[in-house]
Formats: structure tokens, C-alpha cells, sequence
């Protein structure tokens, strides 16, 4: 099989597209890509995703849907069959091809007004934020419509509870494709008027109610049978000596009622993963994805006769958090477990299963120093959806056709050149009091290790409860600053996620404190390793990569020459209270957010920096970095202010103008006010 894939992509080799030579461009970054989100329908007759509108040079997106169903021309890329593009209010971001020729088609839309307290943000007033739209139409997209304004067909008096509705329509999603049905779905309601479930009818569109699927008496759905979609599982948190207690409870496959799992009982405090996974057909058992018993999260069968774990885990890695287990949705195979996903460099996937696992195999040997990701595949695996992508090469799109012939859908960055580009690699540091932290280092293609130490820009992630990972940037970041001649290093400080509870723990009411040590030591670490200049650095972040940048400028003795806050957090009082009077969110992660407050130590301000922020940011409103570069402004004068309009805090909400405007300011205070001179190396 391999030869059969090395010699079709010889095949499609000669659609490969012309790319400018030399480091990434704004105008690289800022137009949207060119096809992405690429799915294909269960019927294997069709495809779906986002691809540039017509005529807009990038700078607007439409929905396309490419026909799949007959022969195929391999010999060049396949050319979509019909397209629709959204208004100067609505961007499409998001196709699925489903079933039955249905296509399911999300959007966002700007929009100012009363949330009623029914959208993240204030609950008083007049809010700028986005709505979330979705859409379904056939595969022809010539009857585009909005799927999910029914509001479940109640009557609805009450003015407020009308808006909420409006407002939320979009956050209704498939619940589940009910693989062993066909033409049939079910879909959850969400919002104010979600925890109900509706059983959809492609075919007529008809709906029949099925059940509610919000908490009852405290309890809610922690797994559902995968055939039925009927509750197997559920789960609720008892007060427990000012903590909770997370209990959950199944069915009992002999008797049918309901027992409690005692065993998979957890403190939330102690924030152990603990999640039903699925069911094995074969033994009855449980599937737990769980780190009660190892740093790293692994998964068990559990029994709920017995109340008790394997004594072995199903599924580990070594090094990294099993994710999920991966079952079949075939018909011939339904609910086998055939691989699992692990957080590794990158999220992986392995498969088990002969089948799938022949196919992988043979797609990692035509493409072995790249991310192969299968996407969607048929039952007989006679078309096979996959992406290809490294942190150097923007993701690239396939079909796989029967084994043997392979069909470029398109590249998602086409213009990007690759070529001058050097791929992130991992590394490890040991911070000053020995946590070893784990780290992504870009560099400029061409250098080497005994020539002329670089700039520097340490760009932590945001959350900080999340990770970096070394595949292709969707942002562009890393790849523009380091084609540029800066060493990049994204420090996966404590406090991150996904390397393991002990590191993950560690960050705990840590703010701008030990977890900034880590940031700081991984500066010296590229000074000890000879890759860094100790006179040209600077702290790069986005959200609490923001807020990171912020600690930076008012600490003492700073590594950094500048830095720079893209929608940062700069008062952790506020932030502690958006958790209110949500006592389990206050216990589950408020009460980890503690250390040092940037606003209140702004008269230590000892070096520039430049603030971004939104306007139209809900997440992290835009007074956290106005406040905080008015008050570090008289202490340090050539610090800067950019504020985007309409752009919101999540990447989806990002237009080409906000990254064309930032990635300009950027540049610019990087080689002015912070005083770099990088030269790019040429490769």
C-alpha cells in the first residue's frame, strides 16, 4: 500500500502551488486559509469545509462542497461543485458534510445589545460581543436556512426568555449521528432552553422530543449507551467539609438500576481526570480515562459488579496523557475499541485495529516526517479523508481512493514557503528549584549552534490551564517572529496542562510568581545553550500569555529588554470574581488564581510594553489593558496601546485586519522601542 500512496502522490505532485522565498509575510498570515475544515459525508459521496469566497484575495470566507461520488481526476485538485459566502456582518468558519446530502454550516455574527445575561460577558447593559449561527442545507447549498429556531416548540411569553433564545440558537449541536440509524439524528438544544434532546429526521426534518438532558436532582449525564444514546452513567457533586465530592453512578447491566460507583469517587479539589470513556460490549466493563493511579492519565476498565479497576490499564503511553479511546461506528464492527489519541508533540492517534491501522501505517511511511491525521473515512475504507502538516508546513488536505490513488483537496496555506521555515522542536529545562519544564523551540532555518546568539521572544500559551503543541501555528506567530531571526521558545510552564498533574499542579496560585520563574529560567536556558542574546529579549503572550507579558514589565530584575500583551489579564482580583458566586468554579480553579497582581504593582514598571486588546473582547474585557497601560505609561513612556475594532478574544473571532494591524505594531515596537535587530538567516 505504501508504494501504491508514494507513487499518487507523485500523481498530484505537479499541483503543488508557487510560493514566495524568504520570511513569513503579514499578508502570509492575515488572509484566512485557503481550504480548511474539510469533512466528508458517511456516504463517502461528498465533501465540505471553508475555502476563500471568489474574488476576495483571502479576505472573506465561503462554505464549498466538492462531489465525490463518481470517478475522480487525481491528476490535479478537485474543484468545488457549489459555493455560498457570508455578508460583512456574518463569516462562515465552519462546514460539515453529514448524511443524507445534508450539510451542517456555522457562523459567526457580530452583535450589540442587551445579552439579558444570556451570552458570556455583563448581564446589564448593552454588550459588543458575537452569536454563534448555524445553518443546514443540501450538499447543493442552495437552500441554506437556520436549523435551530424552534426553540422546541413551546410558547414563549416572557420577552427576556424570547431574546435568550434568539441569542443562543447557535449553541444547539448534533449530539449524535445514531451510526446504527439511518437518516436519523439527534440534536441537543442549547442555552436557556438546552438539556433537551430531539430526535431529527434528515430526510423530513421532522422532529420527536426524547428526553431532557440537563441535571435532575442534582445528577447529570456522564455517559450515554452509544447505540441509544440512552443515560448509562451519571454524575453529581456532593458538599463534602467545604469540598465536593464527585459521585457518579450506573446501570447495573444485569438488574438495571441504578449503583454507586464508589470507586471512581474523587475530591474536586484534588482535579483528578476521571471520565467515562464508553462501554465494552463484550465484558459489560466501563471504559475510564483517569490519573487517579499515575501522573499521567491512562484508561481502565472498570466494573461496576465488582467496583473495582483493572489491575492494569487498557491503554498508556509512556511519556504522554491518554486522551480518549477511539470506537468503531461501523456497522460491522460498532463499538470496538480500534486506537486511542495521546497528547504528545502533537495530539496523536493509534490505531489498533488491522484495518485502520494498514492505512495509517502506509500514509506515515509516504509522509514520514509530517503529522498524517485521518480525518473521516468510509465503513469499507474505500475513501480516506487525511490532512498532512508539521509546525513548517501548513496543513494540506488528501482523499485516499481505494488504497491506491490519491486526490489533493487543497492546501490550507498554499503561499506559504516551507522551504525557508525550520521546524519547532521539543525541549527540556529544569527551572531554578528542579521542576524539569518542558518546552517548543522555533528557530530561523540556517542557523547553528556556534554562530552569532539571537534575539529572543518567550511566548507563553494562554489559559494557563491548556499547552502549546508543535504543529502548524494557526495564529502564525511563531513562524513569523522566527523566519524573522528570533529564537522562539513556548515555555510549557506550571500550571500547564496535558504534561501531567504534578506539573499541572504546580502553578497553583502561582501567578507571576513561580510560574513566571519558569518563563524567566527558560530565557536563561537558550543564554546557556548559546542560542539566546541576554541584551535582546522580550515576553510575548495572548491572554494569560498577556497577563504573563504584564508580570513581566513590573518585575524585578526583568531578563527582558520589552514585552508585549495581547488581551492580557491585568487584575487577578476581577478575574477571581467572574467566578462570583459559583462556589464549585471558585473550588475547581479560583481558587488557584493567586501571586502577583501587574495592576497593583505598575509603579515597577522597568521596561516598555505594547497592549492590544479587542474591543469586542468578552472574555477578557478591554479595561484590563487599558487600565494597565495608562498606569505603567508614566513610568515607562514608550509603551504602547493598539485597540482592534470588533475583534473578540477567541482566534474565530479574528478578522484579517486585527492580524494585519497587530503583527505591523508588533514588529515595529519589537525593532523600536524594545531595541532588537534580528537578521533573518538564510536558509
Amino acid at each position: 500500500m505504501r508504494r501504491f500512496i508514494v507513487g499518487a502522490l507523485a500523481s498530484v505532485a505537479a499541483a503543488s502551488f508557487t510560493a514566495s522565498a524568504g520570511p513569513l509575510q503579514i499578508e502570509d498570515i492575515e488572509k484566512y486559509a485557503s481550504v480548511s475544515g474539510v469533512t466528508m459525508s458517511e456516504e463517502g459521496d461528498f465533501l465540505a469545509g471553508i475555502v476563500h469566497a471568489p474574488g476576495s484575495d483571502g479576505m472573506n470566507t465561503s462554505v464549498a462542497t466538492w462531489d465525490i461520488s463518481g470517478d475522480i481526476d487525481t491528476s490535479k485538485p478537485l474543484v468545488p461543485m457549489a459555493l455560498t459566502q457570508g455578508n460583512d456582518r456574518l463569516r462562515f468558519n465552519r462546514a460539515s458534510a453529514f448524511m443524507d446530502g445534508k450539510v451542517i454550516v456555522s457562523g459567526i455574527q457580530l452583535f450589540t445589545g442587551s445579552t439579558v445575561g444570556c451570552l458570556e460577558g455583563k448581564s446589564t447593559g448593552s454588550e459588543r460581543t458575537f452569536v454563534n449561527q448555524r445553518y443546514m442545507a443540501s450538499k447543493m447549498l442552495d437552500d441554506l436556512a437556520p436549523v435551530y429556531e424552534k426553540a422546541s416548540g413551546r410558547r414563549v411569553d416572557n420577552d427576556i426568555i424570547k431574546q435568550c433564545l434568539r441569542l443562543q440558537a447557535g449553541m444547539t449541536r448534533v449530539a449524535s449521528t445514531l451510526p446504527l440509524e439511518d437518516d436519523w439524528i439527534m440534536i441537543q438544544r442549547g442555552g436557556i432552553d438546552g438539556g433537551k434532546l430531539f430526535r431529527r429526521n434528515l430526510k423530513t426534518d421532522k422532529e420527536i422530543f426524547f428526553e431532557r438532558d440537563g441535571e435532575r436532582n442534582g445528577w447529570g449525564v456522564a455517559l450515554r449507551d452509544p447505540r441509544t444514546y440512552k443515560t448509562l452513567a451519571q454524575s453529581k457533586l456532593d458538599p463534602n467539609n467545604g469540598d465536593y465530592r464527585v459521585i457518579h453512578r450506573i446501570k447495573h447491566p444485569d438488574t438495571g438500576k441504578w449503583v454507586t460507583a464508589d470507586a471512581m469517587e474523587v475530591n474536586l479539589s484534588d482535579r483528578y481526570t476521571m471520565v467515562l470513556d464508553g462501554i465494552d460490549d463484550a465484558t459489560g466493563k466501563y471504559i475510564v480515562i483517569t490519573d487517579k493511579f499515575s501522573d499521567k492519565a491512562v484508561a481502565y476498565f472498570y466494573d461496576i459488579r465488582t467496583d473495582k479497576f483493572d489491575a492494569e490499564p487498557i491503554l498508556a503511553h509512556p511519556k504522554y496523557s491518554v486522551l480518549n479511546v477511539i470506537t468503531s461506528t461501523r456497522k460491522k464492527d460498532f463499538n470496538k475499541i480500534v486506537g486511542f489519541s495521546y497528547a504528545a508533540d502533537v495530539s496523536r492517534t493509534y490505531y489498533i485495529e488491522p484495518e485502520r491501522a494498514s492505512v495509517q501505517d502506509a500514509l506515515f511511511a509516504a509522509f514520514p516526517d509530517r503529522v498524517v491525521s485521518i480525518r473521516d473515512f468510509t465503513d469499507d475504507m474505500s475513501k480516506v479523508l487525511f490532512s498532512v502538516q508539521d509546525s513548517a508546513h501548513p496543513p494540506v488536505h488528501y482523499l485516499l481512493l481505494d488504497k491506491s490513488r490519491v486526490a489533493l483537496v487543497g492546501a490550507e496555506r498554499p503561499w506559504v514557503d516551507s522551504d525557508s521555515l525550520r521546524k519547532t522542536t521539543m525541549v527540556e529545562y529544569t527551572a531554578r528549584d528542579g521542576l524539569v519544564i518542558p518546552g517548543f523551540l522555533t528557530l530561523p532555518k540556517g542557523w547553528k549552534q556556534g554562530d552569532k546568539p539571537l534575539p529572543v521572544i518567550i511566548h507563553p500559551h494562554g489559559g494557563p490551564w491548556g499547552r502549546d503543541a508543535a504543529g502548524w501555528d494557526f495564529s502564525g506567530w511563531t513562524q513569523f517572529f522566527a523566519s524573522r531571526g528570533y529564537a522562539v521558545l513556548q515555555p510549557q510552564f506550571r500550571g500547564t496542562t496535558g504534561w501531567g498533574r504534578k506539573l499541572w499542579l504546580a502553578g497553583d496560585m502561582e501567578w507571576g510568581q513561580k510560574m513566571q520563574d519558569d518563563k524567566d529560567d527558560g530565557a536563561q536556558w537558550l543564554v546557556d545553550q548559546g542560542i539566546g542574546d541576554p541584551t535582546q529579549m522580550a515576553m510575548f503572550g495572548y491572554s494569560y500569555g498577556g497577563f504573563a507579558a504584564m508580570a513581566a514589565t513590573v518585575r524585578p530584575n526583568s531578563p527582558y529588554q520589552c514585552a508585549i500583551a495581547g488581551a492580557g489579564v491585568s487584575n487577578l482580583e476581577r478575574i477571581q470574581g467572574n467566578w462570583g458566586e459559583n462556589r464549585v468554579q471558585r473550588l475547581y480553579q479560583g481558587r488557584t488564581v493567586a501571586g502577583m497582581d501587574p495592576l497593583e504593582n505598575m509603579e515597577k514598571a522597568n521596561i516598555p510594553i505594547l497592549v492590544y486588546h479587542g474591543d469586542r473582547d468578552v472574555r477578557v474585557p478591554l479595561h484590563h489593558g487599558t487600565e494597565f497601560y495608562k498606569g505603567v505609561k508614566r513610568y515607562q513612556p514608550e509603551s504602547e496601546l493598539l485597540v482592534l475594532k470588533d475583534m473578540g478574544h477567541q482566534g474565530n473571532k479574528w478578522k484579517p485586519e486585527h492580524h494585519r494591524k497587530s503583527l505591523s505594531a508588533m514588529e515595529n515596537f519589537l525593532t523600536g522601542p524594545c531595541g532588537m535587530t534580528p537578521t533573518p538567516v538564510d536558509g
